[in-house]
């Protein structure tokens, strides 16, 4: 898949191994390309690796940092990306809140 003529990159933030394969399986299997991070903690150390990203795809419960807490995190860093977010226990509270972020 081609945005404005490069191909896709997506940056998957997962702390379950098997369900962030799956995810980057998913996204190669349509031609987007994956970086993956096994925590939110991750993800804030390689910064600079993101800025060529598309999107983010982030789950919300994470050990350490939650994606919420991450996604607030990237906002002050100057870090401005769509960001998906998934959970395997949601709440209505907590989709109000990624929604309102």
């Amino acid at each position: 898949m081609n945005i404005n003529g490069k191909k896709a990159q997506v940056a998957v933030v997962e702390d379950d191994d098997a369900v962030r394969q799956a995810i980057i399986l998913v996204l190669t299997s349509v031609g987007i390309d994956a970086i993956e991070f096994e925590s939110a903690v991750h993800l804030l150390n390689s910064v600079d690796a993101i800025k060529s990203v598309d999107c983010i795809v982030m789950d919300i419960r994470m050990p350490h940092m939650s994606g919420i807490e991450a996604y607030k995190k990237l906002s002050v860093l100057g870090v401005h990306l769509p960001v998906v977010f998934i959970t395997g226990h949601g709440s209505v509270r907590l989709a109000v809140e990624a929604m309102k972020l």
